[in-house]
């Protein structure tokens, strides 16, 4: 009966402490990914309302891991097919090596582009070759890359690099470092660019969005705490009920060794060996059972099967404590006279 209390806890432990720690990780990544720490600032049709030296400041602030200021797109075409398909081309204010995995080539210099891998097709192109047009405006094409987060929007267009007489960018791309520093680093992006007017931008902040993640974090911590701790109380009012049913079963033979000489330590260190026993082995293959039953799915590392079957051995210890001082604490002629 016990092996079969403390596995079931056990399974039932994996199954909703586990899966909560686990669901509680894809949380914390989800906050930490770069797609999270974005901040995406739009100029309403005023061209070039970011200078290079605000993106350049912009990215010398520590909670910042990079920033990159963009231009209108352009509608580019192949230059020697003469194709009508085009793909956009983005000039860049800032580290293009930041925004994207260089495949072959080299990095573009001003006037010259970039081409996304998948766009080569588009152009019927096998490699850094030729050139893209719009009217009469030609860019040598000298490498090919693949757009990385959380620039993956620009993975199917090319890339040029801004150069000192370029007027500026009209849309502004900010990462933080780390989520929680999204506040801070929108309030420090706003005092750099100096807009008297917000209705002039059109602002889209992670901030907002990490602190909703954060709340919905803690509420689902508590709750999946609160559960497991449920299950620990249930299973472990169980096991006590079970152990003091057991002891007043065996009154007559725990007098018995009392008589005989045996210490209140050793009576009550035999009914905690007792329960823990077949507790460990309900322990172990509750584990497994738990842990069987997630394969191939997001499921509680090893690591945390260890710590909840440790804890699941402390609370039937526990458990079986306090009947065995029940055990110990009457008194052995009375326990003998009990048929």
């Amino acid at each position: 009966m016990i092996m079969v209390l403390a596995g079931t806890i056990c399974v039932l432990g994996v199954m909703t402490a586990g899966r909560s720690a686990v669901a509680q990780d894809e949380i914390r990544q989800t906050l930490d990914s770069a797609g999270s720490r974005v901040l995406d600032i739009r100029s309403k049709g005023v061209q070039g309302f970011f200078p290079q030296a605000a993106v350049s400041q912009i990215n010398a602030l520590n909670a910042v891991a990079t920033a990159v200021g963009l231009a209108t797109a352009r509608d580019m075409v192949s230059g020697h097919r003469g194709s009508d398909r085009g793909i956009p081309l983005w000039v860049v204010y800032g580290n293009v090596a930041d925004m994207a995995e260089l495949v072959s080539g080299r990095w573009p210099r001003p006037g010259e582009a970039i081409v996304a891998d998948q766009s080569k097709r588009i152009l019927g192109i096998a490699g850094p070759a030729g050139f893209l047009v719009e009217n009469g405006a030609e860019f040598p094409i000298v490498g090919t890359f693949r757009a990385v987060e959380p620039f993956t929007e620009f993975g199917a267009g090319a890339l040029t690099v801004a150069d000192s007489d370029s007027a500026g960018a009209v849309r502004l791309l900010v990462l933080a470092t780390d989520h929680s520093q999204s506040g801070w680093v929108e309030d420090q992006v706003m005092q750099i660019i100096s807009v008297s007017d917000r209705s002039q931008l059109e602002v889209i902040s992670p901030a907002s969005l990490a602190e909703l993640q954060a709340q919905v974090n803690t509420g689902f911590v508590a709750y999946a705490r609160q559960l497991f701790a449920i299950v620990l109380f249930i299973g472990v009012g169980i096991i006590a009920v079970v152990v003091l049913a057991d002891i007043l079963l065996l009154r007559s033979d725990l007098g018995r060794r009392r008589a005989l000489g045996a210490t209140r330590g050793a009576v009550a260190a035999l009914v905690v060996l007792r329960t823990f026993f077949p507790a460990f082995a309900g322990v172990v293959l509750g584990d497994a059972l738990g842990l069987g039953l997630g394969i191939g799915q997001l499921w509680p590392s090893a690591e945390f099967a260890v710590a909840l079957a440790a804890l699941c051995l402390l609370c039937v210890i526990v458990a079986s404590a306090i009947p065995a001082f029940v055990a110990v604490s009457q008194d052995p002629v009375k326990a003998l006279r009990t048929p």
